[in-house]
């Protein structure tokens, strides 16, 4: 939009009296504890403490640093669930009644135009991120606005096709649903698998921990809404169905078991609810998600395979990690158990330990075996995605040409656009599930050539079998996808690419305009899946490589800790050394006997031996 359409609307929100600022909306119901909050997270960052209070006792203030940090990434973070369907379907009558409160606009004059992100607040409040390319700033601009203007900024009424270039709008509710990091994204319609304006609806998605696509329940999935759910599956592993307005349809379940008999014909696998998505007001406020069965059972598969399975491998790595300190004790104590008295021991132990320390200092060099396999092959695997959807491109190109020139002669123009769709959605699953197989090959073989290293210097280390610490941790399972925030996504280009001619060109043939038309998709979509790809390849090698480079690091610490217990253990008195020992060795026992159970409702997690 041109640059003075962001003054006019900077005008415009200032000129807006306090009063409106006020909101009027009740609170929904169980918001007695207003901050965000996670029991399972809560949990394990217990068991951290646990561990950094040994290491503590140890005068180990390296671990206490490492551990300090472990427990500061254990906060809830955002867990973004996108909302996808067409104009009418009911997305915000699901979000607002997924969360107890009117907070998205419904209706004729609430279509959604511009992406509405609700998350977690202590009151109700709104944002707004606007493009560069319409501010003439140099990065996005995030304005606090008033809640009310925030959420007509949002919709087709005030916000016409998003003519004020708003990245997203962000509004803050105090709700109990969104208390663990939840986070609704509503996005503008879309009912078909590709459009110019989808491409940041596509880029949400492949970050998402979630995709929620909205149907009505008076028919069966479209077409374009079963290539929009294939496409969304190749994205995100997680794919719910909401069939909307069982209270209005009394087919609804016909409608429901047709559903999930075309995503299986399809390949999808998806949830699929009937749901009411009627808000439920109560005496004291907002009930989420109220009394309907379809939409509470959306809200516990939310709270249960998102929510809670998202904290699981959190946790997961974070006690990994934890129990990986731990285990740096156990080394040490192994070590000093063995060897104290030992005065010949303790020098072949050191002789060791020196040779073992400068392999585990090679591990981490530029020029490590398994870096060397992670350059390669990491080269050769841009090099065949390349070439891989430059066939697929040159093939629908032809496939798009055909199909044209079959215009009302063997096809109507419905059937070809379909057609280009479907084919359209084809490519990027068969592009990701290529994509996704080659990294887990790429991971995999610069795992075992890691582990194969690691095994190589551990196995000199006598006095360390015992140590868990040596068990490598498994290294070949590839990134998770990023949490990409609908703020960070740039507006998508409106410049046809060079070389496509502009489809709505005066005079030309409708034949021609159709191609030109369908050649842009594929341009769009070429650069789509070519962005994507660099970003998750320079993602996947990022992570596997700091993963390998910590582990080394750790090991070759692990090491020289161990090498210089051995030379303090000479001038030490064996009894207090015994001493101390059983006592650490007791606390450590327990902690290997720790049950550590994980609850999903709002009760400290159980701790005990």
């Amino acid at each position: 939009m041109p640059a003075g359409r962001y003054d006019e609307l900077e005008t415009w929100a200032a000129r807006q009296p306090a009063s409106r600022s006020a909101v009027t909306l009740p609170l929904p119901v169980a918001t007695a504890s207003s901050s965000t909050f996670s029991p399972a997270l809560a949990g394990a960052a217990e068991v951290v403490s646990l561990v950094r209070r040994l290491a503590d006792g140890q005068s180990r203030d390296d671990l206490v640093e490492q551990l300090d940090l472990l427990r500061f990434h254990l906060r809830v973070e955002p867990i973004p669930v996108v909302v996808i369907g067409g104009a009418g379907q009911g997305k915000s009558s699901v979000i607002n009644a997924l969360v107890g409160a009117g907070v998205s606009p419904v209706g004729v004059n609430g279509v959604t135009s511009a992406p509405i992100v609700v998350r977690h607040a202590e009151e109700y409040g709104g944002e707004i991120i606007i493009d560069p390319g319409s501010s003439g700033h140099h990065e996005a601009t995030r304005r606090s606005i008033g809640f009310g203007e925030a959420t007509s900024l949002g919709t087709n009424a005030m916000n016409p096709e998003n003519r004020w270039a708003l990245r997203s709008v962000e509004l803050g509710v105090p709700s109990p649903t969104l208390a663990r990091g939840l986070v609704l994204i509503d996005t503008p319609p879309i009912a078909e698998v590709w459009s110019l304006e989808s491409t940041r609806v596509l880029r949400a998605i492949s970050g998402a921990a979630a995709v929620i696509l909205v149907t009505s329940a008076s028919s069966e999935l479209t077409a374009g809404e079963l290539d929009l759910l294939r496409t969304s599956a190749a994205l995100c592993h997680r794919v719910v169905v909401a069939v909307n307005g069982t209270n209005a349809f009394p087919q609804w379940r016909s409608i429901v078991e047709r559903n999930q008999l075309l995503l299986e014909q399809r390949g999808v696998p998806a949830k699929v609810y009937g749901v009411a998505a009627t808000p439920y007001w109560g005496e004291a406020g907002g009930v989420p998600p109220g009394p309907d069965p379809g939409m509470r059972a959306l809200g516990e598969y939310l709270e249960d395979s998102v929510v809670l399975d998202t904290e699981h491998q959190r946790i997961s790595k974070a006690l990994v990690d934890a129990f990986w300190a731990a285990d740096r004790l156990r080394m040490r104590l192994y070590a000093e158990r063995t060897f104290i008295s030992d005065r010949q021991g303790i020098d072949h132990a050191t002789l060791r330990l020196r040779t073992a320390a400068h392999d585990a200092q090679e591990l981490c060099s530029p020029t490590a075996a398994w870096r060397v396999a992670l350059s390669e092959g990491l080269r050769d695997l841009r090099r065949d995605i390349d070439h891989d959807l430059a066939m697929e491109i040159g093939q629908l190109t032809e496939e798009a040409q055909r199909q044209v020139a079959g215009i009302g002669i063997t096809s109507s123009w419905d059937d070809v656009h379909l057609y280009i769709h479907h084919r359209l959605a084809n490519m990027i699953v068969h592009v990701q599930r290529v994509r996704k197989l080659a990294i887990r090959g790429l991971c995999k073989r610069v795992a075992d050539q890691f582990q194969k290293d690691w095994t190589d210097i551990v196995a000199a280390l006598d006095m360390a079998s015992e140590a868990h610490a040596l068990l490598n941790p498994r290294l070949d399972r590839p990134a998770l996808n990023p949490r990409l925030a609908m703020g960070d996504l740039p507006l998508p280009r409106r410049d046809l690419p060079a070389g496509v001619p502009d489809p709505l060109l005066a005079g030309q043939d409708p034949r021609a305009q159709a191609l030109a038309m369908y050649r842009s998709w594929l341009t769009v979509t070429e650069r789509f899946l070519h962005d994507d790809n660099d970003a998750t390849l320079d993602r996947v090698a990022h992570e596997l490589e700091t993963r390998c480079q910590h582990r080394g690091i750790e090991l070759h610490r692990s090491i020289v800790e161990v090498f210089t217990t051995l030379n303090v253990l000479r001038h030490l008195d064996p009894e207090t050394v015994l001493q101390r020992h059983e006592a650490l060795e007791e606390d450590l026992e327990k902690l290997k006997r720790l049950d550590f159970q994980l609850h999903h409702d709002d009760q400290q997690p159980k701790l005990g031996y």
